[in-house]
């Protein structure tokens, strides 16, 4: 338990960091929640294709022990990552 929240803690800091520099990046025009839904959707389905990745190369390699950690952070950034990137559109 104590290595998933190590990587869930590290990939929830990694979300917050670039979630708040595609809100800098997504302006104030009228297209604003738009621009911040498709470039957070986008970087988010990337970050979670690669923790996903990383789980199963860790099935695949000798140390299989924190391959299910991997996987629970991968959906903790879908469960929070897309429901942050709903509610982001609102905010602009």
């Amino acid at each position: 338990m104590k290595k998933l929240e190590k990587i869930a803690g590290i990939n929830l800091l990694i979300m917050l960091g670039y979630a708040m520099v595609v809100f800098a990046l997504s302006g104030k025009d009228s297209h604003a929640g738009l621009v911040f839904s498709i470039l957070y959707g986008l970087i988010l389905a990337i970050h979670t294709f690669t923790l996903i990745v990383i789980a199963f190369v860790r099935v695949a390699g000798e140390k299989n022990t924190d391959a299910w950690a991997w996987l629970l952070s991968a959906l903790i950034m879908l469960v929070i990552g897309f429901s942050s990137c709903y509610g982001g559109v609102f905010l602009l």
